[in-house]
């Protein structure tokens, strides 16, 4: 009897070892590869890394490329130089590439949600339901948009008709809570409305981002879709370059009020939603681009006044 007791205390031994061993494995397997961005649809490294960090345990986990002003603007001018043919394409023919790119999501889901919540912290439940969010909620609600112009007569006003504009290059910022969905959920609108996109993740969550931006970015032509990433400097430059002409961002108030700062100069509009839930919505005197003569005392004043709360 006893010996039975120490045969199964061993054996139970033997398998906690194996699963130890089994989870360094999957976790190692996650790593193998580097971690790049994507510039022109060709992976790019940088000669400055920043570190991520397993929050649960404080150990670098990765490193990624912390770029430079240099590749900031290759990628902003490939988005450009990509806008015109992405632009023409059907959209119909635009659906079905992005449906090709989700089935690739979708289909490493497993992998994903296990380097998730490595670099967040958070249980494996809670990273695959955002996988699945991402895939099997937002994606079919994606598919059912339609950019059909809508012709209406409105009582006591005028004949209103309804156009999507294209804007062209769309710089995506999203926080490190929820990088997948707060990431592809501004990009994948972007792209299916004819936008190209710079995305920059969250330096603190960027893995499964950019593992994602890897899978798919040779479905999609050079220059549509860039990820970059970097530390405090990379965010203002890009809300403040000429060549971004609109931001989209997850943050605070109080940051969509930098962010209007940041790009009061170069006049193009943002939209952000607010951490807490709570959206709001900023235009960036896009009706002022003719008048080069504004003042700055001007500025300050409309800036103050066109932070709306949806």
């Amino acid at each position: 009897m006893i010996l039975q007791t120490e045969i199964g205390r061993k054996t139970i031994g033997t398998i906690d070892a194996f699963s130890v061993d089994a989870e360094r494995n999957d976790e190692k397997a996650l790593f193998e590869n580097s971690f790049y961005n994507v510039i022109d649809g060709e992976r790019v490294s940088a000669s400055k890394r920043l570190s991520v960090v397993n929050p649960a345990t404080g150990k670098q986990l990765a490193a990624v490329p912390d770029v430079n002003r240099v590749l900031l603007n290759k990628a902003i001018s490939a988005a450009r130089n990509a806008f015109a043919g992405w632009n023409a394409a059907p959209v119909g023919r635009r659906k079905t590439i992005l449906a090709s790119l989700l089935n690739k999501i979708d289909a490493h889901a497993h992998e994903l949600s296990a380097l998730l919540t490595t670099e967040q912290g958070g249980s494996l439940a809670q990273a695959r339901w955002e996988i699945d969010l991402l895939t099997k909620a937002f994606a079919p609600a994606l598919m059912q948009m339609e950019l059909n112009e809508k012709e209406e007569d409105v009582q006591h006003i005028e004949h209103i008709t309804k156009r999507y504009v294209r804007i062209d290059v769309v710089d995506a910022d999203s926080l490190w809570n929820l990088p997948v969905i707060l990431s592809f959920g501004k990009v994948l609108p972007a792209l299916l409305a004819g936008d190209t996109v710079v995305l920059r993740p969250s330096p603190l969550t960027p893995l499964t981002v950019l593992r994602i931006s890897d899978y798919i970015r040779k479905w999609l032509p050079p220059g549509v879709f860039n990820v970059v990433t970097g530390g405090r400097d990379l965010w203002p430059w890009m809300t403040s370059h000429s060549g971004i002409d609109l931001i989209i961002f997850t943050r605070s108030i109080n940051t969509g009020n930098r962010v209007l700062e940041s790009a009061a100069d170069t006049l193009k509009p943002g939209f952000g939603a607010a951490a807490d839930g709570e959206k709001i919505h900023t235009y960036l005197l896009q009706g002022l681009q003719q008048q080069q003569s504004v003042s700055r005392e001007e500025l300050q004043v409309d800036k103050s006044e066109i932070i709306q709360r949806v």
